[in-house]
């Protein structure tokens, strides 16, 4: 019983995360897309090169950051590369949480008392990266809002 309530609860508590993901931030230089929570997060406006955003947190310190660019060789040109890349903000340059697939590095660690996430999507010469910086405190407030964020980044085909 006490499982089937668990379940309810993370189903209900997950459909409100979803349904709070109303805002969405298209960047037509560089073809991709993130959807955001605007009652947690304030979008700031467009960098001057176009090629991502900031989102503040309404309450707190939280920052989340998106953006893209060409490819650069040995730093995001490769997964592997990504991952490396993002690793070195880490405690020893090493990760707690990593994933490396065909087209996607993922990472995250924390850093004195701030959870870092950085997720890349590499396609066509181009690197898209959601990274998002959170007190460990606020852990129960942003790791949800992080995994949907991260779930609802898209590169590559609002332009075809």
């Amino acid at each position: 019983m006490r499982a089937m309530l668990g379940v309810a609860a993370l189903v209900v508590g997950s459909a409100a995360l979803a349904a709070s993901l109303q805002g969405m931030y298209v960047n037509s230089r560089y073809d991709y897309a993130i959807s955001y929570p605007p009652a947690l997060l304030k979008a700031q406006p467009e960098s001057d090169a176009g090629d991502g955003r900031v989102f503040q947190a309404v309450k707190g310190t939280a920052k989340f950051t998106v953006f893209a660019g060409g490819t650069v060789p040995d730093i995001n040109d490769t997964p592997r590369a990504a991952a490396r890349s993002a690793e070195e903000k880490c405690p020893g340059h090493h990760a707690a949480y990593r994933v490396v697939k065909p087209r996607l590095a993922a990472i995250s660690c924390t850093i004195g008392t701030d959870i870092l996430y950085s997720k890349t999507l590499l396609r066509d010469g181009v690197a898209t990266t959601f990274m998002a910086t959170y007190p460990v405190t606020e852990r129960a407030i942003w790791d949800p809002v992080v995994a949907a964020m991260a779930h609802s980044l898209t590169a590559g085909h609002f332009l075809d």
